[in-house]
């Protein structure tokens, strides 16, 4: 979606979740203090039922969410991550289906902390690393 196609959504009343705040950064989108990141490979380790808090240094700095093996969602019923992830994903008009299944999990990194992972960490690849993204993967700098 455009940036444009999102705050359209955002002015809808019957969106499942409220959308408070949407703008770019960089090359990504922040939509409710969070950016939307598509994550390639996950360790198989993890519970993929629930969302995997993401903490640097002690502190809650995200969050990854397991939606590829899913299956379809109804967008009605989409949590705040579902539909933050759904927003930066899916086409426009995907809105108006009545599900939607996503192709890949997320790594939703707080807005506040999204600079120093953009400086730290978006370009660098951790070989050890357990969760990756098109660009990098995050190892022992991070804890779950």
């Amino acid at each position: 979606m455009q940036l444009a196609e999102i705050e359209q959504i955002k002015n809808d009343s019957q969106a499942p979740v409220n959308i408070n705040s949407v703008f770019e950064l960089y090359d990504y989108f922040v939509i409710n203090d969070y950016v939307p990141i598509k994550v390639e490979r996950v360790s198989n380790s993890f519970n993929t039922s629930n969302p995997v808090s993401i903490s640097h240094n002690g502190i809650i700095q995200g969050y990854l969410i397991f939606l590829k093996e899913k299956g379809d969602v109804q967008i009605s019923q989409m949590t705040e991550f579902e539909f933050i992830s759904f927003l930066a994903t899916a086409q426009h008009s995907d809105y108006n289906n009545i599900s939607y299944k996503f192709e890949t999990d997320f790594l939703l990194i707080k807005s506040d902390f999204f600079l120093d992972y953009n400086k730290d960490y978006l370009k660098k690849f951790i070989i050890m690393g357990w969760l990756c993204t098109s660009s990098s993967c995050w190892g022992s700098n991070f804890s779950l």
